[in-house]
């Protein structure tokens, strides 16, 4: 049994008296970040992580706070789908609603999205136009919304994301730093490179290995220059390829390949 939300735990515990299968934790998520968690949610997550098979954590902080509980813990971080967005051509949405430069991000939008940081850029800077594609629930845009530079175009089915993803100049991940941000490995930073785009973050434990694939900014000064700098040096095609390549040694199919080889027979 794959598990993916604690509150599954108790039906799954049942489940494993009767058919003797084992349980897999797929911990993706600091539950204790979240705003709307209980205590009896995160009582179930420590049952949970320390009674299961085996626990994937997606992240080096989630990877240390299952170890606690369960030394069968294992580290597989999330990953991209290379081919997905590396080939992608615009559909020709984005141009029609503003001119460049594009600056993109795809995603939830909620309480953990820094609404502030992107109207402190867009503010800064009317020239740049910021479209952000995602659920807005959680996340009140009501400071930006008067704004003629940034776009909101809602949740975009995931086959239909690369044709957007192909007019960005760039992909930015403005994720407030918190409990459950500086646990997240997020999966669009690895998205974006697969598109070839430079990426800037707020500073991301997780995204800190990757050097300079991915912008990383202490506070909001320092994110619009970022944005300033990637733009300025939207790359060469040896920099462009090198984020192809660093995406392809990211993909689900090895990501896949770590986990079967821990829970084959």
């Amino acid at each position: 049994f794959l598990v993916q939300f604690p509150g599954w735990w108790p039906v799954v515990k049942e489940l494993r008296e009767i058919f003797g299968a084992k349980v897999v934790f797929d911990c993706m998520d600091n539950h204790a970040g979240f705003s709307t968690n209980t205590p009896l949610a995160l009582d179930l997550e420590e049952e949970l992580i320390s009674k299961s098979d085996l626990v994937v954590a997606s992240s080096m902080f989630l990877e240390a706070k299952c170890k606690t509980l369960n030394n069968r813990t294992l580290l597989i971080k999330n990953a991209t789908e290379p081919d997905h967005f590396s080939n992608a051509l615009s559909n020709g949405i984005i141009p029609e609603l503003c001119t460049r430069p594009v600056v993109g991000y795809h995603g939830a939008i909620s309480d953990w999205f820094d609404i502030g940081l992107i109207e402190y850029c867009a503010t800064q800077k009317p020239d740049m136009n910021f479209v952000l594609i995602g659920s807005t629930t959680g996340c009140d845009i009501g400071s930006v919304g008067a704004l003629h530079n940034v776009f909101f175009l809602g949740e975009i089915p995931y086959s239909e994301l690369p044709g957007f993803v192909a007019d960005f100049d760039i992909g930015i991940i403005p994720f407030k730093i918190n409990p459950l941000t500086n646990a997240t490995n997020p999966v669009k930073f690895y998205e974006y490179l697969s598109a070839g785009k430079a990426v800037v973050s707020t500073k991301l434990p997780e995204l800190e290995p990757y050097g300079s694939m991915c912008l990383l900014s202490e506070n909001r000064s320092e994110f619009l220059e970022n944005i300033e700098l990637a733009l300025q040096n939207l790359g060469s095609a040896d920099s462009i390829n090198e984020r192809l390549r660093i995406a392809r040694l990211n993909s689900w199919d090895e990501r896949a390949s770590v986990l079967y080889n821990a829970i084959k027979p």
